[in-house]
């Protein structure tokens, strides 16, 4: 008689927006992963679940991290608790696959690594960027040489974001940073994977533009150095 092997399930935490594309594209991988969802509040979990063909939900990380057939959590939560969840969730046996930013201080992100290596379980933060088609290409110009030898990095971003005041992307405290956290993590991850991994020095400058209010833009002094 064939033993039918246990689907792998994840369960995603956080039902907002980027939870969203997580489903859809979990989604995409069945008949080899299920779903589940896991939030404050188990009514929105239910919504979520509902509308995904999710397995069951949660009503908090806790009940999830606790579940014994939970094999991974995806961690959509704020900044803030990527670490103190990711550390929870690998001492409890699951994997973790852990938005962006992976932490919001160096020191909680090596404790999230040797966390990973005790539990010996994997943790992958969701760096998607560095898989984009033109990612792709100019890293694979880098590794033939056909761009020579790579002295310095340089990426423009312009975008527009506009925060409810009530969004924990605007309370400092939950964010764990500003623009540069957020969206311009992803350009650090790119430069790095362009650069093979090695960045002796990075910094940036961030210009704020508020032509819609005042008709004026504020850039700041000077960059903002990183070791």
């Amino acid at each position: 008689m064939s033993q039918v092997s246990k689907k792998m399930e994840v369960c995603i935490v956080g039902c907002g927006h980027i939870a969203t594309t997580h489903a859809r594209v979990l989604g995409r991988l069945d008949p080899d992963v299920e779903i589940s969802f896991a939030s404050r509040s188990l009514a929105r979990a239910k919504v979520f679940a509902g509308r995904y063909g999710g397995r069951r939900a949660f009503g908090s990380f806790e009940e999830a991290a606790d579940a014994r057939d939970v094999d991974c959590v995806l961690l959509a939560t704020p900044n803030c608790l990527h670490a103190p969840q990711a550390c929870q969730a690998l001492d409890a046996g699951k994997h973790v696959v852990v938005e962006k930013p992976m932490a919001t201080t160096i020191e909680d992100a090596v404790e999230m690594n040797r966390r990973a290596a005790a539990a010996g379980k994997h943790l992958l933060v969701a760096e998607n960027h560095r898989f984009r088609p033109s990612v792709r290409a100019i890293e694979a110009l880098v590794e033939r040489g056909d761009l020579g030898v790579l002295k310095r990095i340089r990426i423009n971003v312009m975008g527009r974001t506009a925060l409810a005041p009530g969004d924990w992307r605007a309370q400092a405290e939950s964010m764990g940073g500003g623009p540069f956290i957020d969206g311009g993590i992803h350009r650090v991850n790119v430069m790095l994977t362009y650069g093979g991994g090695g960045a002796r020095h990075v910094s940036f400058v961030l210009e704020a533009h508020r032509a819609a209010e005042s008709g004026e833009s504020r850039r700041l002094p000077r960059p903002a150095d990183l070791p």
